[in-house]
């Protein structure tokens, strides 16, 4: 399963950087927030039907897309699964109607065509995380090898890089947060899932892993299954890191200042803190 999972882990790095996902014709400011409230309105019910189809997992770059998709992999336990990514959510529609073997992977922004994927009862699992350690991970990130959206911040400091992401995260994270409204879409924190040896706890995973399994249509986990799908979760070839709070060692007093002005209302919509006093 390990060698399964690397193999594919490094063909999709290369697929999510040279395939570039988007709403063809859509003008995103048709569905990001107006007087808080969201344009798109999903119905939170519970679909029940069977599950004949493929799923997709939607993500934040940085936000854990690797972890929660091993979590798929290693619940699914299918050498047979064929991964695949898409440019836009008619193409998605095409290699998951009728495919429960396929699982579709991508950065893709929320727009109102995602109701496509309930109308065709397909299911979705979307991961987000603290935005302040999500921007201490792209910010190392942009060293990668595989990183080829900011070759501009090659040349910046940690320091710099830090500044020109907070400035973008509020918009970054409008794009994608309209996801935990659908009812067709699991969502998951990463500090939910990552386990403690991510610094998260085993209660929260095993919570998490349930749900996801039961989200993609595995029932009956054995106690068995579940925790060795936890204890296998968290791997160094799945993240750089992968520790909750690293913000906390690298966001200086500016650091603070500025994401507080640009986006602390953010953390506060997202759980992540109740006020700015942090």
């Amino acid at each position: 399963m390990k060698s399964y999972l690397i193999k594919h882990i490094i063909s999709l790095s290369f697929l999510l950087f040279f395939s570039k996902a988007n709403c063809s014709n859509i003008d995103r400011g048709d569905w990001q927030t107006k007087n808080n409230s969201m344009v798109v309105k999903i119905d939170k019910s519970n679909n029940q039907k069977e599950l004949n189809n493929g799923i997709f997992i939607t993500t934040l770059m940085k936000c854990g897309t690797y972890l929660l998709y091993k979590c798929v992999c290693l619940l699914k336990d299918d050498k047979n699964a064929v991964t695949v990514c898409a440019k836009n959510i008619p193409q998605a529609l095409s290699f998951l109607k009728g495919r429960k073997d396929r699982i579709l992977l991508w950065h893709m922004p929320f727009c109102p065509d995602a109701q496509l994927f309930e109308l065709n009862n397909i299911r979705g699992l979307f991961i987000y995380r603290d935005p302040r350690d999500r921007i201490i991970s792209a910010a190392y990130f942009v060293d990668h090898p595989g990183a080829h959206y900011y070759p501009e911040l090659k040349k910046l400091s940690l320091d710099e890089r830090i500044f020109r992401f907070i400035k973008v995260v509020k918009r970054d994270y409008s794009h994608f947060i309209p996801w935990k409204e659908c009812s067709f879409v699991y969502s998951t924190k990463f500090e939910d899932l990552v386990g403690p040896y991510g610094n998260g706890n085993l209660v929260a995973q095993i919570r998490e892993i349930t749900n996801i399994a039961e989200q993609i249509g595995i029932t009956n986990l054995s106690e068995e299954k579940i925790l060795d799908v936890a204890n296998r979760l968290f791997g160094k070839w799945t993240f750089r890191a992968g520790q909750v709070g690293a913000w906390k060692s690298h966001f200086n007093d500016e650091h603070k200042k500025a994401f507080k002005e640009i986006a602390g209302q953010l953390l506060i919509d997202l759980g992540y803190e109740k006020d700015l006093d942090w």
